[in-house]
């Protein structure tokens, strides 16, 4: 809140949650459409520290985190669960709701979301006689290290990417 504030030059903490609220409503549709060539980009240093896949200060943001993060389920609060939400923020502790990447299925239905970024990626995994995914350990792993660098190529994308038009 202090750095919204900062931003907008006010100690109006309505205002600056306001004014947070309404950027946060822009993410989602920026994530989706923002162009960025996959490449090499520097990691501010404050942020390097805890995002996964950054090495000496720069991130190999690749195709495969762009095409996840593009096709991540979203949600947002909305109808009775906003009002719910809103009733619960107080003036010490303001809420207010932003859209979010479903923390639960990331990319989609499926109760391992490894199978769902296969899926994605073009990369489907083997299915046995029962149509049961075959889920290879060292696919998992690799996919698994890519779903954790999606934090990262988020942060990378709000930085560096730019909307068409």
């Amino acid at each position: 809140m202090q750095r919204a504030q900062q931003l907008r030059a006010t100690d109006d903490a309505t205002l600056a949650t306001q004014r947070l609220a309404e950027v946060a409503r822009w993410v989602r549709p920026f994530v989706t459409q923002a162009r960025l060539a996959p490449g090499r980009y520097a990691v501010p240093a404050d942020m390097a520290a805890w995002l996964p896949g950054v090495q000496h200060g720069q991130f190999q943001l690749r195709a495969e985190h762009l095409a996840l993060l593009r096709a991540a389920m979203w949600r947002e609060v909305e109808g009775e669960a906003l009002q719910e939400w809103l009733a619960e923020s107080t003036e010490a502790a303001p809420l207010w709701p932003t859209p979010a990447i479903d923390g639960k299925r990331t990319y989609g239905d499926r109760s391992y979301y490894t199978i769902d970024m296969a899926e994605i990626l073009g990369q489907p995994f083997a299915v046995d006689g029962q149509g049961r995914p075959l889920l290879d350990p060292v696919r998992v792993a690799a996919l698994t290290a890519l779903h954790e660098e999606t934090l990262t190529a988020l942060q990378v994308l709000l930085l560096y990417g730019e909307m068409g038009g």
